[in-house]
């Protein structure tokens, strides 16, 4: 009888001890439905932006579509990289004179994807940037983002409406 407990005392503490088999999470991670969406190149089309422009002569409201726009995204979503280039002008009136200020980001860098309809990246020139997924169709969409950057000494802090469309 004390051989049989033993023996059914070792049987229960190695069922108990059976390592679970799990696989790799790279074999088991899904790639989001944003992803899925955006895989591939999209070209810019247009960039609406609203927000304001603060400089040394005050603070101005800026409401309009960009000027003389172009770039791409281009998304991998397997490997979680963005290529991506966004140059256009935003027009402001300094004095009564009509200037033209830069906005441009680019880069080739890794998305994380923080929810079915958005994705972050790290711009190496302003920082954290949080991109949603705003109307879609099937060859075009909108991505909302902020922008907040220094430019020749103008503070530009704005909300942008990227314009995307497949080749």
């Amino acid at each position: 009888m004390k051989k049989s407990f033993s023996s059914l005392a070792i049987l229960v503490l190695f069922l108990a001890c059976k390592k679970e088999e799990t696989s790799p999470i790279s074999q088991n991670k899904a790639i989001p439905p944003i992803a899925q969406y955006l895989n591939g190149r999209f070209n810019l089309g247009k960039i609406y932006y609203e927000g304001e422009v603060r400089s040394p002569l005050g603070t101005e409201n800026l409401s309009a579509f960009g000027d003389s726009t172009h770039g791409y995204y281009h998304l991998y979503a397997d490997k979680s990289m963005l290529d991506y280039s966004l140059n256009t002008y935003i027009q402001l009136s300094v004095l009564g004179q009509a200037v033209d200020i830069p906005l441009e980001v680019g880069d080739s860098i890794s998305v994380v994807y923080d929810s079915d309809t958005s994705f972050v990246i790290e711009d190496p020139k302003l920082g954290i940037m949080r991109y949603v997924l705003g109307k879609q169709w099937a060859d075009s969409c909108r991505l909302h983002t902020s922008y907040e950057d220094d430019t020749v000494g103008f503070i530009l802090d704005l909300d942008l409406e990227i314009y995307l469309y497949k080749p």
